[in-house]
């Protein structure tokens, strides 16, 4: 079991703070076991060194009384959950104190909750994502699960792909198959030909033909990690041109993953991958960072982009995808997870072929 408390009494010495009062469901999830999302009605953790009270609607009990918390606060309809958030924090905070609030709070609950409040309010997020970057065992060995499982589906995939399948429908396949293997969350990038120079294009109802690109980001999340992986497949043979492309990205994703390891700035992981594309001649068409950082969302810290200053330490698990994309023609992405180790970074998602994959 996560060391929940310790987790909390990090971030509060790190912030500088008296009390936490966390509203963002990673953050929350993060700090004790249980993320649970607001909507217009608030579910807050609010917690000191000493003591962690979760607040939720009574819908949310049966998820709520999971939480690693000293005491559990469940509220109807017909009570006001902001008088008594400000109840629990006068007796958690001392007067003039400093209560640290993370960024996602909607402004609607903060402005009720502090308005009769004698405290000082800060942003507690560069402490909490400083804390949460750097992953511990148990962390990286859910990853590493959630990476496996992905790759199996992905490893499906040839199988899936035929003339006349549209985005869409193998989009939701693909989905509907992590959910049957016990993914949480899972969703995916669907790309034929043209579309797959547009980066962030979800699926539409375009139908595959043959001797088509296909490109496949996709994500999926187990005991609350992600996982996110990109690969290119091809309906028939694919277009010299693109096989040409996809070994040059694929040559950067390799440069980056061999540069990263502790002590080395995010943004010279970033240089390397951007190096071999620029020499290849393609340096205007790679118009992305190479990498994310992956943990209880799909997209947080470290950053892998350009002039980042961020240093990496063991335990930072971030993805390293370089693409290009040749707009109205077709586009080449590939995307691996890594984490940092003590002398570079272990790839979490090597079995898959880097190459563009012929069906």
């Amino acid at each position: 079991m996560p060391a929940y408390r310790d987790r909390r009494i990090k971030v509060i010495g790190k912030a500088g703070v008296n009390a936490l009062v966390i509203g963002y469901p990673a953050n929350m999830r993060y700090l004790v076991g249980v993320g649970l999302e607001t909507y217009e009605r608030p579910c807050l953790l609010l917690a000191n060194r000493d003591h962690a009270i979760l607040l939720a609607p009574e819908l949310e009990a049966e998820r709520a009384r999971k939480a690693s918390v000293n005491d559990l606060i469940l509220y109807g309809d017909d009570d006001n959950p902001y008088r008594i958030v400000a109840e629990a924090l006068e007796d958690m905070v001392p007067r003039k104190g400093v209560v640290g609030f993370d960024g996602w709070m909607p402004l609607k609950h903060y402005i009720r909750i502090v308005e009769n409040l004698d405290v000082r309010t800060v942003l507690v997020d560069e402490a909490l994502y400083s804390v949460r970057e750097v992953k511990d065992e148990e962390e990286i060995r859910i990853l590493r699960r959630s990476a496996d499982l992905l790759q199996e589906i992905f490893e499906r995939i040839p199988g899936l792909l035929e003339k006349g399948i549209s985005e869409a429908d193998l989009a939701f396949e693909l989905a509907r198959i992590a959910a049957g293997r016990g993914a949480e969350d899972a969703h995916a990038l669907v790309q034929f030909a043209e579309n797959s120079a547009i980066p962030h294009h979800t699926y539409s109802a375009r139908t595959l033909r043959q001797g088509e690109l296909v490109l496949v980001d996709m994500v999926l999340s187990l005991n609350g990690y992600y996982s996110d992986i990109t690969r290119m497949f091809s309906l028939g043979e694919p277009p010299r041109e693109a096989v040409k492309i996809a070994r040059i990205v694929g040559e950067a994703n390799r440069a980056a993953r061999l540069k990263a390891s502790p002590g080395v700035k995010a943004g010279i992981v970033d240089e390397a991958a951007r190096r071999v594309i620029d020499t290849a001649g393609y340096g205007d068409y790679f118009t992305h960072r190479t990498g994310h950082g992956l943990g209880l969302e799909v997209h947080e810290r470290p950053f892998i982009a350009p002039g980042s200053s961020v240093v990496l330490s063991e335990g930072m698990v971030f993805t390293v995808e370089p693409g290009i994309y040749l707009t109205g023609r077709f586009g080449v992405r590939i995307e691996d997870d890594v984490v940092v180790t003590e002398n570079g970074v272990e790839v979490l998602t090597g079995r898959l072929p880097r190459k563009i994959i012929a069906v």
